[in-house]
């Protein structure tokens, strides 16, 4: 099978390599995967090479953002993989030019180039955040998302179901929770490093409800929808088993940390409130603060169902929440990462 994966500059891309290369179960059924990764032109000569020669793929340049870029990626291809996505953005246009735009141009060109399925990686937050907690969102519900990052991921679902429906491609749409794990960025090193150092700050009473997902769950996830069937013309959520309160995650990492009860700082709910406020101005003036956008949900319900990838995937989160931080944090000492 000839897979494209974009992304790799990611760490969910990267992850996706990794664990492709020490030959995860759930690719067992794909077979040998002869695998092209698409990198943004003028990317780092370097790290094309140091892909080619770890992970014994193929390199190929091109740029979200214009489609005649993106033929000489898909051509010969089976499956594409699409992780590529930008997360945080200063300017709420780059979040539509690359989220929502570049998916449309991709899949777009992927039907011209026959691929049989496109897999796509969207995000949670499609369906939107709740002061009050109403019970797990499901893949029927109707998407509510309030900031640009989720509208432009919902946008580009909604390019890719259209295209789907016109054009007879297999498509597959993974809606993954917040993720955690091996190869994290900066900002989840820091917030170790906040609970480590002692009163970390949590937004709210911290009894609000949240999904997380240890990475390698999500590459399992994604591996899943390349091999079933039926999973065509879907939408999953994808997460770990349960959800749990933010107290309840602070309190576990703190505890295999530093082996230690939590003693956590609370800012009102009335703070969050104002940030909400300030940060939905922002975004509709086409800005972008990922500190205002961070206090202004924290103390929301971000909480979802996987029943369906469950039943239909054969989807299962191995690795729950507390084996799931101690692996991020034996990985952080294992890679000289002090926390």
């Amino acid at each position: 099978m000839n897979v494209l994966i974009t992304g790799v500059s990611g760490w969910l891309g990267r992850r996706l390599l990794e664990l492709l290369r020490e030959g995860h179960c759930a690719q067992r059924k794909l077979g040998k995967l002869n695998i092209r990764c698409l990198l943004l032109k003028n990317s780092d000569v370097e790290f094309a090479r140091h892909l080619v020669k770890k992970f014994n793929v193929s390199v190929i340049s091109g740029d979200l953002k214009e489609r005649n870029t993106l033929k000489n990626a898909v051509e010969g291809i089976d499956v594409v993989f699409h992780l590529a996505g930008v997360t945080w953005a200063h300017r709420v246009k780059d979040y539509f030019q690359i989220n929502t735009l570049g998916t449309e141009n991709l899949i777009t060109v992927s039907v011209q180039k026959k691929v049989k399925r496109f897999i796509y990686i969207s995000s949670e937050s499609v369906s939107g955040v709740k002061r009050d907690y109403s019970g797990k969102a499901i893949e029927s519900d109707k998407p509510s998302p309030y900031c640009s990052y989720a509208f432009s991921k919902h946008q580009a679902e909604m390019a890719v179901n259209r295209i789907a429906r016109s054009e007879g491609i297999e498509t597959v749409i993974l809606r993954p929770s917040v993720f955690y794990g091996p190869l994290m960025p900066a900002d989840q090193v820091r917030f170790f490093r906040m609970i480590k150092n002692g009163r970390p700050v949590i937004f709210g009473n911290g009894k609000n409800l949240r999904n997380m997902v240890y990475i390698d769950n999500v590459v399992e996830a994604v591996l899943l929808s390349a091999q079933v069937k039926e999973a065509a013309g879907n939408t999953y959520f994808i997460a770990d088993n349960e959800p749990h309160t933010t107290y309840e995650i602070y309190k576990m990492i703190s505890e295999e940390i530093k082996g230690k009860d939590l003693r956590p700082v609370y800012i009102p709910d009335i703070f969050c409130d104002a940030c909400y406020f300030l940060d939905k101005s922002l975004q509709y003036f086409g800005l972008h603060s990922s500190l205002i956008h961070v206090a202004a949900f924290m103390n929301k319900n971000v909480v979802c169902s996987i029943d369906k990838a469950k039943n239909e995937l054969g989807y299962n989160p191995a690795v729950r929440l507390r084996e799931g931080i101690k692996k991020s944090l034996k990985w952080c000492r294992d890679n000289n990462i002090k926390l």
